[in-house]
Parts: C-alpha cells; sequence; structure tokens
C-alpha cells in the first residue's frame, strides 16, 4: 500500500485524498509551500524514524532533527543554488499522533538575499519618491516621481526569478516528501 502525507494549505483547507508524491503540483505563486499531515505515533518515535532514515549510509538526505523541530536538506553534493530546505514542526496530539506541519524554502543564505534585495528596492523607491517630491515642492521637473516604479519593477522580476527558482528545485522538494514519507512509514493518518 502506497503510504501518502495529507497536504492542506496553512488556511485549513483539506483534500479528501491525500494526493501521491508523483503526481502533486506545486501551487503557483506560492513560493514557500506549506503542508500538514498526522503521523500515527509518539512525537519522540517520529523524531527517531527521522534520526535514524536520516543516518543509513544511503540516505538522500542530510539535515538536524531536534525535539519538535527538524529541517531536512538536498545531500551537499546535490544541491544547487536553488535547492530547498524542507523545515519540519512537531506538535503532539491528545491522541497519541504527532501534528507534522512542513514548510519548503530556499537556504537562508537565498532568503537573506531576497530580503535584502526587496529591502534595499524599497528604499531607493523612498529616496526617489522623496526627490521627486522635493523637486516638485522647488518648482523644478520632478524626474525623481519617474525613478519610484522602477524599484516596484525590479521586485516584480525578483518573484518571477523566484518562481522560476522554485520549479527548478521542485524535484528535490518532491524528493524531500518522499523521503519525509517513507521515514514516517505506515504511520500515516490522511486526517488533520
Amino acid at each position: 500500500m502506497t503510504v501518502g502525507l495529507f497536504f492542506a494549505s496553512y488556511r485549513g483547507f483539506h483534500h479528501t485524498q491525500p494526493p501521491k508524491v508523483d503526481s502533486v503540483h506545486m501551487p503557483l505563486f506560492r513560493l514557500r509551500p506549506r503542508f500538514r499531515f498526522i503521523a500515527n505515533f509518539a512525537m519522540e518515535d517520529v523524531t527517531e524514524r527521522l534520526r535514524a532514515a536520516m543516518e543509513a549510509p544511503d540516505a538522500p538526505v542530510a539535515g538536524k532533527v531536534l525535539r519538535d523541530f527538524a529541517v531536512l536538506r538536498v545531500l551537499p553534493e546535490a544541491q544547487h543554488f536553488w535547492s530547498p530546505e524542507l523545515t519540519l514542526q512537531l506538535h503532539p496530539q491528545e491522541d497519541g499522533g504527532t501534528l507534522v506541519r512542513g514548510l519548503f524554502g530556499p537556504r537562508p543564505s537565498v532568503w537573506t538575499g531576497f530580503a535584502c534585495f526587496h529591502i534595499f528596492a524599497i528604499f531607493i523607491s523612498l529616496i526617489a519618491l522623496l526627490f521627486g517630491l522635493s523637486q516638485w515642492s522647488l518648482g523644478i521637473k520632478p524626474f525623481g516621481l519617474w525613478l519610484t516604479p522602477i524599484p516596484l519593477i525590479l521586485t516584480l522580476s525578483a518573484f518571477g526569478i523566484a518562481l522560476i527558482g522554485q520549479r527548478l528545485g521542485e524535484d528535490q522538494m518532491r524528493s524531500l516528501r518522499m523521503f519525509l514519507e517513507e521515514a514516517v512509514g505506515s504511520g500515516y493518518s490522511g486526517g488533520a
């Protein structure tokens, strides 16, 4: 029997059937896809299963597992600029199971680079706006106001680049999810 993961959006929309890993498509315009599922094991068992799977000699994933938190990464020799990370939060349930919340995202260095770029674009936009308004108040032709939308265009371009990067890392996201599914094994429950 193929074990599937129960994926839901962060708004709580629940699928009636868990999608198969091979057929899952990442939603467009969602830079950091999220999912969640219930594992039928206690939180300690889930962490031990993840640790054991990562310590296996043929493990396709590296990472760190703490008591209620885990980060799964693609092996260093397979990483490229757009390689994703899978961050997991584990929450014990009253019935003895574990709610596993997953979040795909870029490596911290890539995420920080995009954040710095956006902050820089906002800063340049504010400078151009202030410069243009100063020119206007002085009765000078306000060409600075025409510079204000340029950072917006750059920000939208960065968003498009991030979507392309997500598509380039989609196979690795799929392999991280498959690894998680195999590590949790038959302890999957279709309701979250």
